[in-house]
């Protein structure tokens, strides 16, 4: 029986995703700095506060969320659209969280 996320993509279950939440979303980067070096070490910071392993894709590269060296090879910028993937007990929040730092402006 497929799973249908919240933005719709489907997803078939497996093992390993019976047992743990997947999250997917899309959103449109806004915040300025896109994801440069700034955002994106406080990126690879905030993932070490959840279990989930979290993916992002941009424009089809697909880059681990606790990658410095990934994330900032996707040249993720302003307007970009980018996939968040999560899996895990805490995914929900993951997902959550890396919205809210590509959807934010930094006051920096």
């Amino acid at each position: 029986m497929p799973i249908i996320s919240t933005i719709g993509f489907v997803m078939y279950p497996t093992e390993k995703t019976m047992t743990e939440p997947v999250v997917q979303r899309e959103v449109v980067i806004t915040n300025s700095q896109g994801l440069h070096a700034r955002p994106t070490a406080a990126l690879v910071q905030m993932m070490k506060s959840f279990k989930a392993s979290v993916k992002i894709e941009i424009r089809s590269k697909s880059a681990d969320a606790r990658s410095m060296m990934s994330v900032l090879a996707l040249g993720g910028t302003t307007g970009d659209h980018a996939r968040i993937a999560a899996e895990g007990v805490d995914a929900a929040e993951a997902v959550d969280a890396v919205e809210a730092l590509l959807t934010t402006e930094d006051d920096d």
